[in-house]
């Protein structure tokens, strides 16, 4: 079933962390008996399990943060919800209504809820017909619906989920902005993504690097596929003891329902303007021409792949064969530098911050004891200025004082 109608003011500037934000949820949620109040928690969803209510994995597609001790909804979450809708396991007839409760969020949130015709969805089916992808198959479908999420700190930008064209511009533009002395931690949990992007971004950080940045990336549980192809062109490596690591190549899906829809009764005829126009569509059979089409885009995201890891770094010849590898094993690989748990590379972040501000406060010493310097410098220079004066005088006066005794004297 669907949450109820309940909208929570809508926060448009917050970013957005699924899951630091299930931990303040469930902060404020509790009772001080220790239980939880679940028919509050179902109002921070979309949408919720009535047959198994009391758990949160029965819960999804969370809108709502607890933001300075208050319920709010965060933009950010309910348009990833609304681009997740379709890909998420809920019934029908419950998507209509969570549909129905974006669009009350969008209203409050003042946004226009555009929505598509069923001619523009039916073409989107037709010729959109598949996505090429730097994509783990290791994980199971539910875990790779889950789109990225990102937040970003000072030093670090974290990355969780599948990869896609917004996430890649958001490492760019990140790696675009650090100047030659800044250091970035990119901290990737994801089994790869979209193959379209992924090369942009990692040639940014490459760009980075080249002007004296310093980035490193560490894999708190996954780094596999169009992560590691990022991941490739930073400084440095690291991975969790446990997690999963490698899956160089790509992939693609091409579906057809043509047989289906046949036995249904339905005819659909596919009118190209040539015979490898969007070849193959789902109403097209998956012929060797179509399947050779789809094979060779494959072969040149996975050649492009191939080059940019490799001229990189010095990998052996098996960490190439598209498998992922447990970070021990991708060490020997030459995949990654080193193997840190998650509570050390959080000390490493943090003590890097604080080195960062030691290192900005003894900046601001040094630059006061400059100006100091500079300040006693100038008033020496005065000083010794007025002593030449006052010497020139004392000259001035002698030199008077001996013609005038001379004169006297009679000794011109």
């Amino acid at each position: 079933m669907a949450t109820s109608r309940k909208l929570y003011s809508v926060d448009k500037e917050r970013s957005w962390d699924a899951g630091e934000a299930k931990k303040r949820q469930e902060a404020y949620a509790s009772r001080e008996d220790g239980s939880i109040d679940w028919e509050l928690v179902h109002t921070f969803y979309l949408w919720y399990d009535e047959n198994d209510p009391e758990k949160w994995t029965s819960h999804k597609l969370p809108v709502v943060d607890i933001v300075d001790g208050v319920p709010k909804a965060i933009w950010r979450a309910i348009v990833n919800a609304r681009a997740r809708l379709n890909q998420t396991d809920i019934p029908e007839s419950d998507r209509r209504e969570v549909l129905a409760q974006i669009r009350r969020y969008y209203r409050k949130a003042g946004e226009e809820f555009e929505e598509k015709s069923s001619e523009a969805v039916t073409a989107e089916v037709s010729f959109s017909n598949f996505t090429v992808n730097y994509l783990s198959l290791a994980l199971a479908s539910s875990e790779l619906k889950e789109s990225a999420s990102i937040t970003e700190t000072s030093n670090q930008l974290s990355i969780s989920g599948v990869l896609h064209k917004a996430v890649y511009e958001s490492i760019a533009q990140r790696a675009a902005s650090l100047k030659a002395g800044d250091t970035l931690y990119l901290v990737i949990d994801s089994p790869g993504g979209e193959a379209a992007g992924a090369e942009s971004a990692a040639s940014a950080i490459d760009a980075a690097r080249s002007r004296g940045a310093r980035i490193y990336v560490y894999a708190p549980r996954q780094l596999s596929s169009a992560a590691y192809f990022i991941a490739s062109a930073a400084n440095g490596i690291y991975a969790a003891p446990d997690a999963l690591v490698g899956s160089i190549g790509a992939v693609a899906a091409a579906v057809s329902i043509k047989r289906h829809l046949e036995d249904s009764g339905v005819d659909v005829a596919v009118i190209r303007s040539s015979p490898l126009k969007a070849l193959p569509t789902p109403f097209d059979e998956l012929s060797p021409e179509a399947r050779a089409a789809v094979q060779n885009i494959v072969n040149a995201y996975a050649d492009r792949f191939v080059r940019f890891v490799t001229s990189r770094r010095k990998l052996a010849e098996e960490a190439l064969s598209g498998s992922d590898f447990i970070a021990e094993k991708a060490l020997e690989l030459g995949l990654i530098d080193g193997l840190i748990t998650a509570h050390q590379m959080e000390d490493l972040v943090k003590s890097e911050s604080e080195l960062k501000a030691q290192l900005a406060a003894l900046s601001a010493e040094i630059e006061a004891l400059k100006r100091e310097r500079d300040e006693l410098k100038a008033r020496l220079e005065a000083f010794l200025a007025s002593r030449v004066e006052v010497h020139d005088e004392i000259e001035r006066a002698r030199s008077s004082y001996e013609e005038k005794v001379f004169k006297l004297l009679g000794l011109e």
